[in-house]
């Protein structure tokens, strides 16, 4: 039974046929059974307001309900007008309803007895006809998504390519819809306005899930006659992210396609929300997908999606993906539970990357949930029409629920990002306070924690570089080198904060950031048009590439000025200088003209370049200068540009920096004319301010294209 509507004298509100019957009304939605057995479906609505009072009109003069009314829309009503309105005005929602119990049942019957509610609520029903009308037009390129649907590889995705195909043949195969798509069909002028009532209808009903579901009856759920403005808008939203990764080359203008889908996803999210009865998981997989196609169209730190996050945080709880006692075997299929415990991954993972990147506190905190992680299982296991298929897939599960068959599928990327999105969580609880002694010892504490976790997980899920010259497809191998990155990331925000109250920390800092380069490196050396999106490439580079570049090239700076200063064990100097160098490069070229970091690029690469050339000339203008080079002698370092180095890396373990040469040398470094505009880990105002946790705040997130910024 759904939650039921709360009036605001805290009492369950009764339907408006009991209210004035006087009767008990069972709170059923979105028709309590008293009506039903008396044959009042038509009128059985819900008054948030019951007790206010007609200004004008005859009392019980606006008890019709407008699902007598046509379903055809006015003459004057324009749906790319509409379309437009309720884009900007995010379509009006009716009130006195909590969120997990939308119960919308004014998609058809006034929400207020006076003419004017009634006016209101009209124009309401005639937008969201326009809407829904909007975007079964748009269905037309059905046999494009549906091809663009089968080609989504994302090994990331949050629904499963099975489910979604199932959905899409469904959609296709209605008959509603094949008259939609080959006109011309006798009588085919009237099956639009059917069909549109019929989905807005299907929308407000209350999904019931049993636990003896299997994927057919879960997907007649939301397809066929009971086809939902969720489904529509999710299958193209998944398309749309699809074309961003592969380009369908039968399309002319596939930049317009991708804003026409972005236009029905969000459509249809906002439409959905305001009409569905109940959260369900589609409305959730719906939100999670658009919120990602939004970073990508908009811009990762864009308020679009900021807000997006929001709401799926609220559809996370409502839908009780947060508490395991809602996914138990009593209450749903087996299968379900595991898309559920996904769904819950996939959202708190976003939830933690986001909250960085915005530097705001996370909206899913792991504190106030007990859901365990999704089992590492292939999607054609966990829908498997034999129980035994299931059953053998468990039983090769190690004890903590890792597959020992040294597979690579969705749901084990899925377990990675949610183990790093725990201990992300735990950072970026001490960057909102000052740090005590005591909190600095939690913090070492906590990268210790960090570095067994990551430890003691199967071997073939750490990254290496030799990967890329193994039999491991190379969107393997770039996944594993993304969720390194992302594994580093936080211990290197850890040492961070380390470092500003201990520099005895500067050491460590300094030994992730050379991983966190050789990493990045290697993926820009190794990558494929495949496995990477030319699209995402920029916040790859800015997100994982240009904190430890910064931060090394600060370093080298402090080494030459201070006598104390000395690489960690393992860091080669002159290699780190080929390593920023070869970063430089990429960053100047990252980001052509015209699009929206551009200019911070080159900002960023011209001070880079700055520093390193005026540490080299330094070097070079006097021959009793040396610099520390591990694992070799301390001949005096000569080179005159960057691009004269060794080969780039960082030593080995096998070849440790000459401890003896770097403490006998002396770094009396000026800079060249006695400029003093050299950067440094305290000051790196040139790039990013004092403190090097703003270095996010001068980069525009709002996307990677200056063309989307017109969506």
């Amino acid at each position: 039974m759904s939650a039921v509507i709360s009036r605001a004298n805290g009492r369950q509100a009764s339907c408006e046929p009991c209210r004035k019957s006087k009767i008990r009304c069972d709170h059923e939605k979105p028709v309590c059974a008293r009506c039903r057995r008396r044959g009042l479906q038509a009128r059985c609505w819900y008054n948030p307001s019951p007790m206010t009072r007609a200004r004008s009109g005859p009392d019980g003069a606006n008890d019709v309900p407008s699902s007598t009314r046509s379903s055809r829309l006015p003459p004057n009503a324009n749906p790319d007008e509409v379309e437009t309105r309720s884009d900007r005005h995010h379509v009006v929602r009716p009130t006195g309803t909590d969120h997990n119990d939308r119960s919308h049942s004014s998609i058809l019957r006034p929400g207020n007895q006076t003419s004017r509610g009634s006016d209101h609520n009209e124009k309401i029903r005639c937008e969201r006809l326009a809407i829904v009308t909007k975007i079964l037009g748009e269905m037309r390129h059905l046999q494009v998504i549906e091809e663009l649907l089968n080609e989504y590889f994302s090994q990331v995705a949050l629904v499963p390519k099975i489910l979604i195909s199932r959905i899409a043949s469904a959609v296709r195969e209605d008959p509603a819809f094949i008259s939609l798509i080959c006109p011309p069909v006798v009588g085919s002028s009237n099956v639009l306005p059917q069909l549109v009532d019929r989905i807005l209808l299907s929308t407000a009903a209350k999904v019931d899930i049993t636990p003896g579901l299997d994927i057919e009856s879960f997907c007649s759920l939301y397809c066929g006659g009971s086809l939902r403005v969720e489904t529509l808008g999710l299958i193209c939203t998944v398309a749309a992210r699809s074309l961003f990764h592969k380009r369908y080359y039968d399309l002319q203008e596939p930049d317009k396609f991708i804003q026409m889908l972005f236009r029905c996803s969000n459509l249809s999210l906002r439409l959905a929300r305001d009409v569905v009865s109940q959260t369900n998981d589609v409305l959730v997989w719906l939100a999670y997908e658009n919120m990602l196609l939004a970073t990508i169209v908009e811009g990762d730190a864009s308020l679009g999606v900021w807000q997006r996050l929001g709401d799926l945080s609220s559809d996370v709880y409502a839908l009780g993906l947060h508490r395991e006692t809602s996914l138990s075997a009593q209450i749903m299929p087996f299968f379900l539970s595991e898309l559920r415990r996904r769904t819950y991954a996939s959202a708190y993972q976003a939830d933690k990357m986001l909250a960085h990147i915005f530097d705001r506190p996370p909206r899913i905190p792991g504190r106030y949930s007990d859901c365990k992680m999704p089992l590492d299982l292939a999607d054609e296991e966990l829908f498997g029409k034999s129980p035994d298929i299931l059953k053998q897939a468990r039983g090769r599960l190690s004890h903590d629920g890792w597959g020992t068959d040294e597979k690579y599928r969705s749901t084990t990327w899925a377990r990675l990002r949610y183990i790093v999105g725990e201990f992300r969580e735990e950072t970026t609880e001490y960057s909102f306070f000052s740090l005590a002694s005591d909190d600095l010892s939690k913090l070492r504490e906590l990268s210790g924690r960090c570095h067994s976790k990551w430890d003691a997980l199967p071997s073939h899920l750490h990254y290496n570089e030799g990967c890329w010259n193994s039999d491991l497809p190379r969107r393997v191998c770039m996944m594993l080198a993304k969720v390194y990155l992302s594994y580093l990331h936080v211990d290197f925000q850890i040492h961070r904060m380390l470092a500003k109250h201990h520099p005895d920390s500067l050491g460590e800092l300094w030994a992730v950031s050379a991983k966190m380069l050789q990493t990045f490196l290697q993926v820009v050396k190794y990558r494929d048009r495949d496995c990477v999106s030319p699209r995402d490439l920029p916040t790859v580079v800015l997100a994982y590439g240009l904190p430890p570049a910064i931060v090394l090239t600060a370093a080298l700076q402090d080494i030459l000025r201070d006598d104390s200063c000395t690489l960690p064990l393992g860091l080669n100097w002159s290699m780190l200088v080929r390593s920023l160098s070869v970063f430089n490069s990429h960053l100047e070229s990252i980001c052509g003209p015209g699009q929206l970091n551009h200019e911070f690029c080159v900002h960023a690469s011209k001070k880079i370049s700055k520093t390193l050339d005026e540490i080299l000339e330094s070097l070079a203008s006097s021959p009793t200068r040396t610099a520390p080079v591990g694992g070799l002698t301390s001949a005096t370092i000569q080179y005159t540009s960057p691009s004269a180095l060794p080969a780039l890396g960082v030593a080995g373990d096998k070849a440790p920096i000459n401890t003896a040469v770097a403490n006998s040398a002396t770094w009396d470094y000026t800079a060249p004319n006695g400029s003093n505009d050299a950067m440094t880990l305290n000051d790196i105002d040139a790039l990013s301010g004092p403190d090097l946790a703003d270095w996010a705040m001068n980069i525009d997130w709002t996307g990677t294209d200056s063309v989307w910024n017109t969506l």
